[in-house]
């Protein structure tokens, strides 16, 4: 009876040291799955405002490219390949508020261990090519820039020698006359 009694009493604590055991260690799994979480937000958050940046330099460029613009061959070029940039940025912008979406609603889902992982996993590889586009248009952007820079000085010279071309031939034509 005695053995019996301290059999079920030993039992009995090992089963609650494990019970407590898991409980502590599920609230530091669910912990750290949802500092992760709160870490991609930011990253992502991190990544709409460096999108929101480009699509304002996107916008100057329009600007500066409508001030300057006149009919003119070369700047059909730079025009489409804004309309390019402006295509990439929109659809990056889409696949942003996606992914924020499906963060949001895996924050809110209980999930498994390995699931969370699997998430993980994927929203570290959507990031990583989100940077990566976002690297390569900010790179495009900046070639635009140069290359609408020098389509103005070009446009400049253009008329500069227009009206310096007038003008000789107006003096030159007043010189005969008079």
């Amino acid at each position: 009876m005695n053995k019996l009694t301290t059999k079920y009493l030993t039992t009995k604590q090992d089963w609650q040291h494990t019970n407590k055991t898991d409980t502590t260690l599920e609230r530091i799994l669910d912990e750290t799955y949802r500092s992760q979480a709160k870490i991609l937000a930011i990253e992502l958050q991190t990544e709409k405002s460096r999108l929101a940046e480009l699509s304002k330099i996107n916008t100057d460029l329009e600007n500066t490219l409508r001030q300057i613009q006149q009919p003119n061959p070369h700047l059909t070029q730079y025009q489409q390949t804004i309309s390019q940039y402006q295509m990439e940025i929109h659809r990056l912008t889409d696949e942003n508020a996606q992914l924020v979406h499906q963060l949001h609603i895996y924050s809110m889902m209980p999930m498994t261990i390995n699931e969370c992982k699997q998430q993980q996993i994927v929203f570290n590889e959507q990031i990583k090519q989100l940077t990566a586009r976002n690297h390569t248009l900010e790179q495009e952007i900046a070639d635009g820039e140069r290359a609408a820079k020098q389509a103005a000085e070009i446009y400049k010279k253009c008329n500069f020698k227009k009206k310096s071309n007038e003008y000789f031939s107006t003096k030159s034509f007043t010189r005969l006359f008079v």
